[in-house]
């Protein structure tokens, strides 16, 4: 009798094995045929020789298509193998609460709680991620304050969790991510904007602001208009003074936007306006809206007194700054010579009446009006000088064309 051999008796295991498995193993035609009809183990069969290459190409989504149909019907190899799939991301995304959904069903245990846990247990290790970026935005627990660093950790975050979307456009909402939003490339704010789109749609009319921006940038200028206004009737002031700036005529804000035939002043005036009701601080607005009263060709916005009123502001805080001094004397002379035009005609026939034709009182009344508003208006013009002393440009274009008028 021969001795016993070990690696014999191995490949005999191994023949038998092959050959009983080969024997659980449907024909392919069989296969295919049962699977069309509905058989469950058809189609988890069908679906192993897709991932296998088993007497078909091999399809990974294939595969998968004939897997989940047998989960549907609680196939619990079926179940077993999309658990697989979706915790190592083969041939479908990786998905913890998948996994866990599918492993449940192979081992006929409750889906429903596995859910639960997988989601819970995720959103833990999500809120943990957003936690550290939260740290470095608002300099806590033992953080030093950098919102650059915090917003690129954020935004990793929000790229594969709808949490930290939610999270990144409320810490914008709250002015913590303001200045901090330059370090994203054009390329990363095409994946950010639709956040803030989502985040409109859902009722955060503040995130009105980027949305229209983009439509800005995309020059959609009117919806940029109508996304701007939502977001300053949210109390947004910021988003009133882009709006303002779309509308406004300004020659030196060319580049802002709307077509010249549908700007509008009017439009422009009343943005800037709602923006500083919701803010009374906001220079920037201020100035703009200055400058709008002082060269608007819209009678019904020009108004140089009120300019006059936001440049003598601006004047009394740094009289040093040459567009300050250039403003303030070039709305104080328009005030003065304003009144003039407007009244040019009674004053003339006030100078050139005739002996009893006007009473001398009312004559001598509008002569000294007429020569106070003068002396008014040489007053700011001394400003106007000394602004193009210190290089305003504009201001030296105003002297070398102005003449004193005469009494």
């Amino acid at each position: 009798m021969e001795g016993f051999n070990e690696k014999k008796v191995l490949g005999i295991f191994l023949l038998v094995a092959c050959t009983a498995w080969a024997s659980e193993m449907m024909p392919l035609a069989e296969c295919r045929e049962k699977a069309a009809a509905g058989d469950a183990e058809a189609q988890y069969q069908l679906g192993k020789r897709y991932e296998e290459g088993d007497g078909v190409g091999k399809n990974g989504i294939r595969a998968v298509i004939q897997y989940k149909k047998a989960a549907e019907q609680k196939h619990r190899k079926a179940c077993a193998k999309l658990s697989e799939l979706h915790s190592r991301g083969e041939f479908v995304k990786k998905d913890a609460v998948l996994a866990a959904k599918y492993g449940a069903m192979a081992g006929g245990e409750n889906e429903v709680i596995a859910v639960a846990k997988a989601e819970e247990k995720g959103n833990v290790e999500k809120m943990d991620e957003i936690e550290d970026a939260l740290d470095w935005i608002l300099g806590r627990n033992g953080k030093s304050k950098d919102p650059k660093i915090g917003i690129r950790m954020l935004y990793e975050a929000a790229k594969k969790k709808p949490i930290a979307k939610m999270v990144f456009v409320k810490r914008w909402q709250q002015g913590d991510l303001d200045t901090a939003l330059s370090v994203l490339t054009e390329d990363e704010w095409e994946l950010v904007v639709p956040w803030f789109r989502e985040a409109f749609s859902s009722g955060e009319k503040k995130a009105g602001l980027i949305v229209g921006n983009n439509e800005r940038y995309r020059k959609n200028y009117l919806a940029a208009a109508n996304y701007y206004t939502a977001a300053g009737k949210a109390g947004l002031p910021k988003a009133w003074y882009f709006c303002g700036m779309l509308y406004w005529t300004g020659s030196d804000e060319k580049e802002w936007g709307l077509p010249k035939y549908m700007k509008s002043d009017r439009k422009a005036r009343a943005a800037f306006e709602h923006a500083l009701k919701q803010d009374p601080g906001y220079d920037d607005v201020r100035w703009k809206l200055g400058l709008l009263y002082l060269y608007s060709k819209d009678k019904t916005c020009a108004d140089s007194k009120k300019a006059f009123d936001i440049f003598s502001r601006f004047y009394a805080k740094d009289k040093a700054d040459k567009y300050n001094v250039w403003l303030y004397g070039f709305s104080g002379y328009a005030v003065a010579y304003d009144q003039i035009e407007r009244n040019l005609q009674l004053y003339k026939r006030a100078f050139n009446a005739r002996p009893g034709t006007i009473d001398y009182t009312h004559q001598m009344k509008r002569r000294r009006e007429y020569n106070e508003l003068v002396k008014q208006g040489t007053y700011y013009v001394e400003f106007i000088r000394r602004a193009a002393q210190m290089g305003c440009e504009p201001a030296r274009k105003f002297m070398e064309n102005y003449k004193p008028p005469s009494n």
